[in-house]
């Protein structure tokens, strides 16, 4: 019998749900940062017990913190602990969201992720090619010629 691959598209998921995945959980490592703190009685972990838990390497963790701190998505205190920032109903009914589609199908987030940072590098590439055929006046020239 053969194997039918259903191409799975990040904007196949709802919109809020994608705009978090593109401004801030655009990593596997943030994605499983996240979910655990979601989890996590009163959604706060020690940072020695979050890296264990999750196994990722040192640095990858700490630029994740740092990244979801900027985010605002996380919130550091003091050296040891994270807490995970939820504003409101809306942001928890994103999270809930979130965290139903990782548990039902984690490889489609893994797969929106993909898309989304392609998406963002595509763009880039291609912003990047058409300013190199930006024709720009030299430095020195007058606009009267």
């Amino acid at each position: 019998m053969p194997v039918v691959c259903r191409k799975v598209l990040a904007q196949d998921l709802a919109p809020a749900v994608r705009r978090l995945l593109d401004d801030a959980v655009n990593t596997l490592e943030k994605l499983e940062l996240v979910i655990r703190l979601y989890r996590a009685r009163e959604r706060r972990l020690t940072i020695g017990k979050l890296q264990r838990e999750l196994e990722l390497d040192r640095d990858d963790f700490r630029r994740s913190v740092a990244e979801l701190t900027q985010a605002a998505l996380i919130h550091r205190y003091g050296r040891d602990t994270i807490e995970l920032l939820l504003h409101g109903a809306e942001d928890e009914a994103v999270m809930r969201e979130l965290a139903a589609i990782y548990d039902s199908d984690k490889t489609r987030l893994i797969i929106a992720i993909s898309e989304i940072s392609m998406h963002r590098l595509r763009n880039l590439a291609g912003k990047a090619f058409a300013d190199a055929f930006v024709i720009r006046k030299k430095y020195g020239d007058d606009e009267d010629g």
